[in-house]
């Protein structure tokens, strides 16, 4: 928007074998234009390249408190594979993180 980048999304490909089908995926929306359908669009593209190139397995994971992408992420078919106990410092306080995923094929 004005030259200004508002979204983005980014896949991190493991350069490790035993890892060369999963990839960790992670997308962005400027707070301003989130609820427009471009954090959508965004992670749509992401789960279809990487479906396209041969990866089966996606991941996320973010702090137990950030519920909206915890909803964002459950409502594109993603699924809580597990829960890392008190891995986040934020504001003093542990937290947990949510481990997501989504499977390709």
């Amino acid at each position: 928007r004005d030259d200004t980048v508002i979204g983005w999304t980014h896949l991190d490909l493991p350069q490790l074998s035993s890892l060369q089908e999963t990839a960790q995926l992670t997308v962005g929306v400027h707070e301003e234009c989130r609820g427009h359908g471009i954090g959508s669009l965004l992670l749509r593209r992401g789960m279809e390249w990487a479906e396209a190139n041969g990866y089966r397995k996606l991941y996320n994971s973010v702090p137990v408190t950030n519920e909206p992408a915890i909803e964002f992420l459950d409502d594109h078919g993603w699924h809580t594979e597990a829960i890392r106990r008190d891995h986040y410092t934020i504001d003093g306080e542990y937290v947990d993180e949510i481990m997501m995923a989504h499977e390709t094929t």
